[in-house]
């Protein structure tokens, strides 16, 4: 009556690692669901939910699970006016990445 739809609620999906037998602790786990990814700290992750947003969308998706490994870092001090950084990566090796920040005031 009316001519109102009753659509079905818009619920939060949320992903509980309960156990990750033989997966080492400071793996990043990246999870995605259609086209929204989140990832995390394997060890942070197990003290936590990985959550996703409202979506009807989430019903039927495939859901992607990836267990990454880094192999390099670094950190880098951005500076006022700087436009180009030569970066050296912490891994023993001689990787290395070329960045050029943009935008971001």
């Amino acid at each position: 009556p009316g001519g109102t739809a009753k659509w079905p609620p818009l619920v939060a999906m949320e992903l509980l690692v309960t156990d990750a037998p033989n997966v080492p602790w400071d793996c990043i786990l990246s999870v995605r669901i259609g086209e929204t990814r989140r990832q995390g700290r394997l060890d942070k992750l197990q003290n936590g939910a990985v959550k996703f947003p409202q979506s009807s969308k989430v019903s039927g998706q495939p859901l992607k699970l990836q267990v990454l490994k880094v192999v390099a870092s670094a950190h880098v001090a951005l500076r006022p006016g700087e436009q180009d950084y030569k970066v050296a990566l912490c891994d023993g090796t001689s990787l290395g990445l070329r960045v050029q920040p943009t935008g971001g005031g």
